[in-house]
């Protein structure tokens, strides 16, 4: 009996001691990560932040930021080529540092994103400014990703088809883990 204890003490101290099984956790260059929001009203003035927005704009506007699924992009000195809208999974990074900065290093593959994607649009002729209407996408949040010139370039978006904006920061901290 007491040779029985002792195995089972051994095991049981065994396992405590094992470092349980990690699973990698998601961080800000997640292909559908949203950690934060740059918000703009209807005419296209910036107006905020929200939390610390993993994106990488390329000095293109998208407003209006919260929106209701109709969006534009505008850009004066960019020829935007292709558009995709992704799912966002909104949550908080607590481990990486200075996200915003460091997002503008980050790169995804175009077709993985062409994968992931809910809404592809070719864009031709681009002149400034386009409208996006996304009336089918359900309230939530998105990443809009486009082309320019070869690279991909991508903004955090929420949509809310009731009340767009403006918008109650702690309706956005409601949905986001």
């Amino acid at each position: 009996m007491v040779r029985f204890l002792m195995v089972l003490f051994v095991c049981v101290i065994f396992s405590i001691s094992c470092d349980p099984e990690i699973t990698p956790s998601k961080d800000y260059a997640s292909t559908d990560a949203v950690t934060g929001l740059k918000l703009f009203d209807f005419s296209g003035q910036a107006i905020g932040v929200w939390r610390e927005p993993n994106q990488k704009d390329a000095d293109v506007r998208l407003f209006p930021n919260p929106n209701d699924g109709t969006f534009f992009l505008f850009s004066v000195d960019k020829s935007l080529e292709k558009l995709w809208i992704i799912e966002g999974d909104c949550f908080r990074d607590s481990i990486s540092q200075d996200i915003v900065s460091s997002s503008q290093s980050l790169s995804y593959d175009e077709e993985d994103i062409g994968n992931l994607s809910l809404i592809t649009t070719e864009i031709e002729d681009f002149q400034s400014q386009i409208a996006i209407n996304g009336e089918e996408l359900s309230d939530g949040f998105y990443k809009v990703f486009y082309k320019i010139d070869e690279e991909l370039y991508w903004h955090n978006i929420y949509v809310n088809k009731t009340s767009a904006f403006p918008i109650e920061f702690s309706l956005l901290d409601n949905n986001c883990n």
